[in-house]
């Protein structure tokens, strides 16, 4: 049941969602054979192979026939050049000597091992996946080395000033504009043989009128299969509920509850739990966001720049 989850892990963590594909019907690379050659180092099919195998399983599930062919082939070739980016984020780690820690490498490991039931579990999905602990920990540690070369070569040199960010919602204001919206909880009932739905919504009613929870009325009507109780519905705009129910929603201040309506002879009861008021989110209800998704594109840029630059100066043979 695990198999896979290991080389999942590798390739979410080394190669953070890029895509790696086979061919249809057949692996991309059938021998381990050199593909590449980047300064001193290479690419081999078994390297490849290894990281793009539970990718490759589940493009089959989506895709055939020459559709598939397409996709596989565009993702080798995606696949290709991430790999010798990252060699080439290696070599520089190695170059300035970059260190890691055991430690450091037993959190990562850890972090995966603690998925499955027992240590023999993880070195068996190891296995079954074509890796040995030795190799997933070196994999680890390379990565770790790649990080730290992006984060003081790119992601440290990467500054997104409270004037960006003001100057980023100002020229796209019309991104934080938001139309009302409501957010409710939704009580119905059905007639039943002993008592009509609407005396036994007046009864809720009446409950909740009291001062009764929503979490105590359901457990009133826990074992009445009359009675449908629906919490946290989520937000709703105008023009997304059926008419009656959005009237009562639109209609009520947060915390009210409207009186019982009936809608094709089921009997309805709003609760409002929340409002978004129509407008332009302030500045700083979206600071954070704007400024996560700036250092984002920032950062992403800097390091294409980084690695344009390496590829630049490397020799790459493509065999």
């Amino acid at each position: 049941m695990m198999k896979g989850k290991v080389a999942n892990s590798i390739c979410a963590f080394i190669i953070c969602a890029v895509c790696f594909m086979f061919p249809a019907g057949a692996y991309a690379f059938v021998f381990d054979k050199i593909i590449a050659v980047v300064n001193d180092d290479v690419v081999t099919a078994s390297s490849i192979n290894r990281l793009i195998k539970p990718l490759y399983e589940q493009y089959r599930n989506i895709y055939s026939g020459e559709e598939l062919n397409k996709k596989l082939l565009a993702a080798q070739r995606d696949a290709l050049d991430v790999m010798i980016d990252n060699k080439l984020l290696y070599q520089e780690a190695l170059k300035y000597k970059v260190e890691v820690d055991k430690e450091e490498i037993d959190r990562k490991t850890n972090e995966v091992k603690a998925r499955f039931s027992s240590e023999q579990e993880f070195i068996d999905a190891l296995e079954s996946d074509g890796i040995t602990v030795e190799q997933y920990r070196q994999d680890i540690r390379e990565q770790i080395m790649i990080m730290k070369v992006v984060g003081y070569f790119v992601t440290s040199r990467v500054v997104v000033t409270p004037v960006d960010v003001k100057n980023y919602y100002e020229e796209h204001k019309d991104q934080f504009f938001v139309k009302e919206m409501v957010k409710f909880d939704l009580i119905t009932v059905k007639d039943s043989g002993e008592m009509p739905a609407l005396e036994k919504t007046n009864e809720i009613v009446g409950f909740l009128e009291k001062g009764d929870t929503l979490s105590e009325v359901k457990n009133r009507f826990k074992d009445d299969k009359f009675v449908n109780i629906k919490e946290d519905m989520g937000f709703y705009g105008r023009g997304q509920l059926l008419k009656d129910i959005e009237e009562n929603a639109f209609s009520l201040q947060v915390g009210e509850f409207s009186g019982p309506f009936v809608i094709e002879d089921e009997f309805y009861v709003v609760m409002l739990t929340d409002r978004i008021t129509e407008g332009t989110t302030p500045l700083s209800e979206v600071f954070q966001s704007i400024e996560n998704k700036l250092t984002y594109d920032k950062v992403r840029d800097k390091k294409a720049e980084f690695i344009k630059e390496l590829r630049d100066k490397a020799y790459i043979s493509y065999k």
